[in-house]
C-alpha cells in the first residue's frame, strides 16, 4: 500500500496546481491556442518554464497547464474559475491528442504495442477467465495463480483492451480524495491532471466504482490481519 503521507503530498500538489493554473490563465492566455495547434501539456509547460518559475515538479507544472485549460469547479474548497477552452471543444481536441500519440506509440512500439499478437491474446485470456465453482474448487485458470500472478494477469488484460491500468499510487490518492468532503467533486479530474497529463482517462463513475472496490479491499485486509 502506498504511504498515506505520500497521498497527502499529492493532494497538496493538486491544490498548488489549481492556484498556478489560475495565474497562468491571466499571464499566458495563449496557452489555449498552443493546445489547439497540437502542443502537449508537457511542451507548453516547458515553453513557459513553469517548473522553474514556480519551483514545482514536472508533474505539477503539467497539471497547472491542464488546470488553465480546463478550469476548476471549486471541489477543493477554493474559488472556482472557468477554463480557457470550453469542455466540448476540449474533448474534441483531447481525442485528437490521444490519436496523435497513439500513432506515435504504435510507430515506436510503446505500451501495448510492445506486445506480440499472441501475447495480447494470452493477456486478454488470462484476465478474462471465468470464475466458475468448478474452477475455484480445482484451482484452475486464474484460481491457480498466486495473488501477484493475478495482479499481473489483470494488468496485462487491461493493457490488451487498450486501457490504462490503475497504479497503487493512483488508487490510494483517489481514496484519500474521497475521504475529504471538499475534494469529492474533483477526484476524476484531479487524477487526470496529476497522473495522465490532462487526458480524460478517468471518468467520474469508473473512479467512484474503483474507490468502492479499493475501500472494500482495505476492509478485508484489516479483518484478516
Amino acid at each position: 500500500m502506498v504511504n498515506k503521507d505520500l497521498a497527502h503530498e499529492q493532494l497538496a500538489a493538486i491544490k498548488l496546481s489549481i492556484e498556478i493554473g489560475r495565474t497562468l490563465q491571466t499571464d499566458h492566455p495563449e496557452i489555449a491556442n498552443s493546445y489547439r495547434v497540437g502542443r502537449t501539456l508537457s511542451e507548453i509547460a516547458e515553453a513557459l518554464d513553469v517548473q522553474s518559475k514556480y519551483k514545482v515538479t514536472r508533474m505539477v507544472a503539467e497539471s497547472s497547464v491542464f488546470r488553465a485549460l480546463t478550469g476548476y469547479n471549486g471541489g477543493f474548497n477554493g474559488r472556482a474559475y472557468c477554463g480557457l477552452i470550453q469542455e466540448d471543444e476540449r474533448r474534441i481536441l483531447g481525442r485528437e491528442h490521444r490519436q496523435k500519440y497513439s500513432d506515435i506509440s504504435y510507430k515506436e512500439c510503446l505500451g501495448i504495442h510492445k506486445m506480440t499478437r499472441q501475447q495480447r491474446i494470452e493477456s486478454g485470456r488470462s484476465g478474462g477467465l471465468i470464475a466458475g465453482p468448478k474452477n475455484v474448487k480445482e484451482k484452475k485458470g486464474i484460481h491457480g495463480l498466486t495473488p501477484e500472478q493475478k495482479r499481473e494477469a489483470c494488468y496485462n488484460a487491461t493493457l490488451a483492451r487498450g486501457q490504462i491500468p490503475w497504479s497503487d499510487e493512483e488508487k490510494t490518492l483517489a481514496y484519500e480524495l474521497a475521504r475529504d468532503k471538499y475534494c469529492r467533486r474533483e477526484i476524476a479530474q484531479g487524477l487526470n491532471g496529476y497522473f495522465h497529463r490532462g487526458e480524460e482517462v478517468r471518468g467520474s463513475e469508473a473512479t467512484r466504482a474503483k474507490i468502492i472496490r479499493y475501500r472494500k479491499s482495505l476492509e478485508n485486509r484489516a479483518q484478516s490481519s
